[in-house]
């Protein structure tokens, strides 16, 4: 969703939520930039939701930028292994490969290319791959998985 007013984005969060009767503690949602305002506003009405900050710290920072490149790549490994069967939405594909990476010169972590720099170059905004990623970001490493 995007909206520019954060009550009604979370009004409609929670509509979604409600709609498909999905409790609290299954939900993750990012909590970066503007989404901050949004989760507020759901929290203030007594929703506890899982928040995921993206740009924050990854588990494994020695491999990884950013907690979101650290999903993308943990969620890669659900799909190569056939554990996920995708939404047939040709969207959804579309972006899921369609998202960069590059490994830094200085420090090798992966980092995922910035949506500015994916404008840039004529990308269309990974916005419904991202919600993918953040659906499944509550999910252990593959290898805890299958423990």
């Amino acid at each position: 969703f995007r909206f520019s007013d954060t009550a009604q984005g979370a009004k409609e969060v929670i509509s979604v939520q409600q709609k498909y009767q999905v409790k609290d503690i299954n939900v993750f949602i990012e909590y970066d930039g503007f989404n901050r305002g949004v989760v507020d506003n759901i929290i203030d009405q007594g929703h506890l939701y899982n928040k995921v900050l993206a740009g924050g710290k990854a588990a494994d920072s020695r491999r990884y930028n950013n907690r979101m490149t650290e999903l993308w790549f943990k969620f890669k490994r659900y799909v190569e292994e056939g554990y996920v069967k995708l939404l047939p939405d040709q969207t959804q594909k579309n972006q899921l490969i369609g998202r960069y990476y590059k490994r830094s010169l200085n420090t090798s972590k992966i980092g995922l290319e910035s949506k500015q720099e994916a404008r840039a170059k004529g990308h269309s905004s990974p916005d419904r791959a991202d919600s993918t990623i953040l659906a499944w970001s509550g999910m252990p490493d593959i290898d805890q998985f299958f423990e």
